[in-house]
């Protein structure tokens, strides 16, 4: 098998497991949806493929799921975490957990906006946002939590995959390189 065919099966794979474990019943919000998205933006050399990444598990199984009219929102702020991750992890582990922190926060700030502005179950002023920020808590905490465990299980197993599939960091590049041509 080529390092490329490698590379894409690993890549498919790990896109079909996120988005299985989207649809297995699961705590609300414990998912490994913004691990993907950091780490989308950690690994992957080029900025398209870091946010198509975590954008693809999540279509993929909002398939399955439904379509919502969050959608615009909720994917936007998983893109902004693979960006953020993109530019800001410069290959260093410990600004990594940073992004591990920051993406959730970023994620709950801006997808329960979004649930404030276009749900219609809280009053449309400040005492509303509010209200909607608080009975979010909890899946704040689930999706921290769930980020955090998730981000480390990802980076246990990339290490193991590249030993057992014989890939160096040079070649995975390389391969990722060639998979958008």
């Amino acid at each position: 098998m080529t390092d490329k065919k490698k590379v894409l099966g690993l890549s498919l794979g790990t896109i079909l497991l996120c988005s299985l474990a989207r649809i297995f019943p699961h705590p609300p919000n414990f998912t490994p949806v913004i691990a993907a998205s950091i780490l989308g933006g950690y690994f992957l050399k080029d900025l398209r493929m870091a946010i198509l990444f975590p954008l693809s598990i999540m279509f993929l199984s909002d398939i399955f799921l439904g379509l919502h009219s969050l959608i615009p929102i909720t994917y936007s702020a998983l893109a902004l975490c693979s960006w953020l991750s993109f530019k800001f992890h410069k290959g260093s582990l410990l600004r990594l957990s940073g992004i591990g922190i920051t993406a959730p926060i970023l994620f709950f700030v801006i997808s329960n906006f979004g649930v404030w502005a276009k749900s219609g179950l809280y009053a449309t002023s400040f005492h509303g946002l509010v209200q909607c920020y608080v009975a979010a808590i909890p899946f704040f905490e689930r999706s921290l939590s769930s980020t955090i465990g998730y981000l480390a299980l990802a980076i246990l197993f990339h290490q193991a995959a590249m030993t057992f599939f014989g890939l160096n960091k040079a070649t995975l590049a390389k391969q990722q390189k060639g998979l958008l041509q």
